[in-house]
């Protein structure tokens, strides 16, 4: 089977993709952008499906503004854990393919793909003349290196690749441990960027259509010493500069950061764009003239995992669920962010249809600390910094710890979370990153709260990461929609001053300005 690509789509005009949308209204919703307008010039869209309400706008300004309010570390580049660090890293690095708001695949640097000898080997050929923003030709060999570095290695055990070669300059080959039928949406995702890395570097250059300057440091393109190196890897308070390396009609970019992590700051400087989950200023742009509230679509579910609840799993006894009803009033009442209660059915619900998942871990805890029933308290750990995790969290300890024998715990708490029989000292505990990490690897804790992108580009391979993030998930295959609770969803906003710019948004999560 060949596949050509065509060019990827861009929001050229204003349109919804829901199904029911019928023409007459869709008119309505064209003349109300030109006829009318709350304060402010442009009307907030009140819902969107898979792609993003933006309209046209037909002359861009050449220098555009965008504010950082969230912590930015270039040192993790090509990931991004942060809405800063996603909307920066998306003007610098590409990948092979994306997949657009609509599920369709497009080439980004590949021009065409083939799945060779029964799907063991898939190919990949490159289009001609791409370059890196130092100015080298992108090679085949360059890619098949760059992701056979240590540091690829957990997202190719994920993937089930054994190897990545190259023929010639610009076909790419990825060798299956299985025969791969699905095309491999999993390259749409940030490890599988294309880039060159430099052990003198301070952030690897890419093939995107920007090269990114830091005031007081030199260009991605000059080697650097190591005092710019520490000085340069958590940018605080100061002013990004990304510059258009190729002649096609594209604005300068500058991304303007804070200390302090206010947007409404930000907005008071007269940026031309936020991304943001923060509900004050999401409210402060709406009190503002000239500012459109556009909500992205609906793309994180944060959800529970319980060791007890797993640890019954595994003895074939499936506890309850929590209800689409309690999940509502969670979205409502626990959480500041802009929020929604649990859908009926999720990606990995069909972790079945992917085989074996539990060869991604090879040595699976036995016993599960957290699962301990003769614990005298509980925890409920989150991620340190996810405000919606940690309120999450606060909030079914509140639910739970007052049970008493006059006022006990809600049917619903009880039967999906065993071991709270009796129960009365839980709490709520952060955890920085790498104990984090640790925490849940091992199953440590009575539970965790973690979100998931709420749509996926390649289920199977996200079954996998999270069973190999999760071990003592490993063995339940078919069981794991079983094991996980999600609770409610997520989606940030664009904060956008009109007419300065044009938008280009992926499933996969890319946000770009383009020309």
């Amino acid at each position: 089977m060949f596949i050509s690509s065509d060019k990827i789509y861009r929001f050229r005009h204003l349109f919804f993709t829901a199904k029911d949308l019928s023409a007459a209204f869709f008119l309505i919703v064209l003349m109300s952008i030109s006829c009318t307008g709350r304060k402010g010039g442009i009307p907030v869209a009140e819902d969107i499906s898979d792609c993003v309400v933006i309209p046209r706008t037909r002359n861009p300004v050449d220098t555009v503004l965008i504010g950082l309010p969230d912590p930015m570390n270039l040192k993790a580049a090509p990931f991004y854990r942060t809405l800063s660090e996603r909307i920066v890293f998306s003007h610098l690095y590409e990948t092979l393919i994306t997949i657009d708001c609509s599920g369709k695949v497009r080439g980004v640097l590949a021009v065409s793909w083939k799945s060779m000898d029964g799907g063991k080997i898939w190919r990949f050929k490159l289009k001609r003349g791409i370059t890196f923003v130092d100015g080298s030709r992108v090679k085949a060999e360059d890619i098949a290196s760059s992701w056979s570095r240590p540091s690829m290695e957990r997202f190719l055990d994920t993937a089930m690749i054994d190897s990545v070669t190259s023929t010639g300059d610009r076909s790419v080959l990825m060798h299956f441990s299985q025969p791969r039928r699905m095309f491999p949406g999993f390259l749409a995702l940030p490890p599988f960027s294309v880039v060159k890395r430099s052990e003198r570097s301070l952030w690897p250059a890419g093939t995107g259509p920007y090269m990114l300057l830091v005031p007081g440091l030199s260009s991605m393109n000059e080697i650097l010493d190591r005092e710019e190196l520490a000085r340069g890897s958590d940018i605080e308070d100061g002013e990004l500069v990304a510059v258009p390396i190729r002649d096609d009609g594209l604005p300068v970019i500058r991304f303007i950061h804070t200390e302090a992590n206010d947007g409404r700051d930000l907005l008071d400087r007269g940026v031309d764009l936020i991304l943001t989950e923060d509900p004050d200023v999401i409210d402060y742009a709406s009190r503002q003239d000239g500012l459109a509230d556009i909500p992205l679509p609906w793309e994180s579910v944060y959800l529970l995992l319980s060791t007890s609840r797993v640890n019954r799993l595994r003895w074939g006894e499936v506890s309850g669920s929590l209800s689409m009803d309690f999940c509502e009033k969670l979205a409502r009442d626990a959480v500041s962010v802009d929020s929604r209660g649990r859908r009926a059915e999720y990606w990995w619900d069909r972790a079945e249809e992917c085989g074996d998942l539990s060869g991604i871990v090879k040595w699976p805890p036995l016993a599960l600390k957290g699962a301990d029933s003769s614990a005298e308290s509980l925890k409920i750990v989150y991620l340190s910094g996810q405000k919606t995790a940690r309120e999450l969290s606060e909030r079914l300890v509140a639910l739970i710890s007052p049970a008493t024998d006059r006022r006990p715990i809600g049917p619903e708490l009880e039967d999906a979370l065993p071991g709270l029989e009796g129960k009365v000292r839980i709490m709520a505990e952060g955890a920085r990153r790498l104990e984090f990490n640790r925490r849940i690897g091992n199953g440590d804790d009575f539970a965790y709260i973690i979100s998931l992108p709420l749509s996926s580009v390649d289920p199977c391979y996200q079954s996998r990461m999270i069973i190999g993030n999760v071990k003592w998930l490993s063995g339940l295959d078919s069981g794991l929609s079983d094991a996980i609770l999600p609770l409610l969803e997520t989606r940030p906003h664009i904060i956008l001053r009109s007419g300065k710019m044009n938008l280009e948004i992926s499933r996969s999560g890319i946000i770009r300005v383009v020309d």
